[in-house]
């Protein structure tokens, strides 16, 4: 006698039950072990490494070096974010030049042929070709840096201006930053130290980068982008028209960090916020003014700023001139020198 149970078959005759699997039975295993069986190993899709939350360049030995030279940065859409801009070594392809190199060769201000932070930074070059806006945002760096909510973005920027332009081409450059989402900085309303907005038209606009010396720009990006990841760094010109008399520009980029950073504590006294020392980056091709600490807590006691070190009794010319056009003093009062 056989009894037939799921999938199997049973049968006994000397008391011991025998059981085999049927035909339906087999081919159902069959099928779940081509299903079940592993298959050959497949390599998962590249990633990059986690992310830190810091990062620092100034471009030498030991420093992260960049990702890409000469290279404009391509947009969500697919196509490279420039237009009317041509670089300064093929002037027949589009974008700008972007690459290390040993700093700008003159400044009133600064050494030559040195970065702000030893002797490298990052040339940015081309000719403004297009009558009307102009622009090539290139990728520097590749890297994969979360934002939080403390973290804040700087870097030092050299315009130069070779010939005289009061459009200060040069100026109308700011770093971008590409997230992992597809935005940019760009279009966030970041804004550096100043309050000026953090993109190339308007640092230019804000007429707060002095050409042929270094300036130091920071942005508590944070504050517009936490929670995003930073996928490229770039570095971006754009001018809404082509400036006058000069349509080549050139400058250098240094010392670009990103991290987290306290807020500072206001302090206590306007007057806290003067740096006394200003005056000692002065040479004898540009002057910041001549300042030292002063303190007459009793007595006013009148300061004239001096602009001629070869004039000794009177420190500006200007007053000189005011003293020779003023009126005669009115009897009985005397006017001091």
């Amino acid at each position: 006698m056989s009894i037939w149970l799921r999938g199997t078959a049973c049968g006994s005759d000397t008391g011991t039950v025998h059981c085999g699997i049927t035909r339906p039975a087999a081919l159902v295993a069959a099928a779940l072990l081509v299903l079940t069986a592993p298959g050959p190993a497949r390599a998962a899709p590249p990633q990059k490494p986690s992310g830190e939350t810091e990062f620092s360049s100034s471009f030498e030995s030991g420093d992260p070096r960049p990702d890409w030279t000469d290279t404009v940065e391509t947009g969500p859409d697919g196509r490279p974010k420039t237009s009317g801009v041509t670089p300064e070594t093929t002037p027949a392809a589009p974008g700008m030049t972007t690459r290390p190199d040993t700093g700008p060769a003159d400044s009133p201000t600064a050494k030559a042929h040195a970065g702000f932070t030893g002797g490298h930074a990052l040339r940015y070059a081309g000719t403004h070709t297009a009558g009307g806006r102009g622009y090539s945002y290139n990728k520097i760096f590749d890297v994969n840096t979360p934002v939080t909510g403390s973290t804040s973005l700087s870097y030092k920027l050299f315009p130069e201006m070779a010939k005289t332009d009061l459009a200060y081409p040069a100026t109308h450059v700011a770093v971008d930053l590409a997230f992992t989402d597809g935005t940019y900085l760009s279009e966030l309303p970041a804004v550096d130290q100043h309050g000026a907005p953090l993109t190339p038209q308007g640092q230019a606009a804000s007429k707060t980068l002095y050409v042929n010396q270094w300036n130091n720009r920071e942005s508590r990006i944070g504050a517009v982008a936490a929670g995003k990841t930073i996928d490229r760094i770039l570095l971006a010109y754009d001018a809404p028209k082509a400036p006058a008399t000069a349509p080549a520009f050139r400058g250098w980029l240094d010392d670009v960090t990103i991290g987290p950073k306290p807020l500072e504590k206001p302090l206590a006294h306007l007057s806290d916020y003067a740096v006394t020392t200003r005056g000692t980056l002065s040479s004898g091709g540009f002057s910041r003014g001549n300042t030292f600490r002063h303190r007459r807590p009793q007595r006013f006691q009148l300061l004239d700023p001096g602009d001629q070190r070869g004039l000794r009794r009177l420190a500006l010319r200007v007053r000189a001139e005011e003293q020779r056009r003023q009126p005669p003093h009115p009897p009985g009062v005397q006017r001091q020198p």
